[in-house]
C-alpha cells in the first residue's frame, strides 16, 4: 500500500458490480486496509450475541477519498467491503443497491440423510442496520436502463460516468 500512497494518486474509484465472491474474511481484510480505526460492521450470532469487527491498520491505512461504484449484483466479500467503508463515511458509493447477501450459512445434516441449511449469523452495517436482504443504499443512486432480449445494449456505462462525476465533483 505504500506505492499507492506514494503514487500521487488523489483520489480512488473502486469498481466492486457483479463481484459476488470470496469469502467474508476477504471482504473485510480489504476494508481494513481503508480505515484506521473504529468499527466497521457487526455481526449478530444464534442467541443475538453481537461481535463488532473493527479497523486494525492505524496509521498505514490508504487515507486518499474513494468512490465504490455498486449494483444488484455486489455481494459477499464486496457487500461487506462496501459496508465498512460507507458505513464510516470512509467512501461514498454510487450505483444500485448492494444484493444484500450478508450471512453465514452451514448445512446441519439430519438423523434421515437429509440437510437443513441454516443461517447461524448475519452482519450488519456500523450502525447496526440489517445488510442481509436489505442491501446497501448508495450515496448517488443511479438508474438503469433494463434491456429487453434482442434489444441494443445502450451505449455508455451509466454507474461509471456518474461515480466519476461524483468523484470530480465532491472530493477531487
Amino acid at each position: 500500500m505504500t506505492e499507492l500512497r506514494d503514487s500521487g494518486a488523489r483520489a480512488l474509484l473502486i469498481d466492486v458490480r457483479s463481484a459476488a465472491g470470496g469469502s467474508f474474511e476477504e471482504g473485510i481484510a480489504a476494508a481494513r486496509l481503508f480505515v484506521s480505526s473504529g468499527t466497521l460492521l457487526r455481526r449478530t450470532e444464534h442467541g443475538d450475541r453481537q461481535v463488532d469487527v473493527t479497523a486494525t491498520a492505524g496509521t498505514e491505512a490508504v487515507d486518499i477519498p474513494l468512490v465504490l461504484l455498486t449494483d444488484f449484483g455486489t455481494a459477499h466479500a464486496a457487500e461487506l467491503f462496501v459496508a465498512g467503508l460507507s458505513g464510516t463515511s470512509r467512501a461514498d458509493t454510487v450505483g444500485q443497491r448492494t444484493a444484500g447477501r450478508a450471512s453465514l450459512q452451514k448445512l446441519v445434516k439430519l438423523s434421515d440423510g437429509t440437510g437443513l441449511w441454516l443461517s447461524w449469523a448475519r452482519y450488519l452495517q456500523a450502525s447496526g442496520d440489517p445488510i442481509h436482504r436489505s442491501g446497501i443504499r448508495p450515496t448517488v443512486e443511479v438508474q438503469v436502463s433494463v434491456v429487453q432480449f434482442g434489444e441494443p445494449v445502450p451505449s455508455g456505462d451509466e454507474i461509471l460516468e456518474q461515480g466519476l462525476e461524483h468523484l470530480r465533483s465532491t472530493i477531487l
